[in-house]
């Protein structure tokens, strides 16, 4: 898909999974003005399951202590 859309563009496209569910909405005869809707409905499932896995095994606390720990802040 990506490779299609830059040829026909004529620039460097690059798609995401937001783009992948469109496509297969439209393949599947989805409404345009329904697409929306459904890629959100999607993100947030999956943000939900990203919330779950940091409260189930967290991780967010080391990846700051770790950026904290490794870069030189100035005042």
């Amino acid at each position: 898909m990506e490779s299609s859309l830059s040829e026909e563009l004529g620039k460097k496209i690059v798609t995401n999974v937001s783009a992948a569910i469109g496509a297969a909405l439209a393949e599947a005869s989805i409404p345009s003005n329904m697409m929306r809707g459904v890629v959100l409905t999607a993100r947030c499932a999956g943000l939900v399951g990203h919330l779950m896995e940091e409260l189930n095994t967290p991780a967010a606390s080391a990846l700051w202590e770790g950026a904290q720990k490794n870069v030189d802040y100035h005042d």
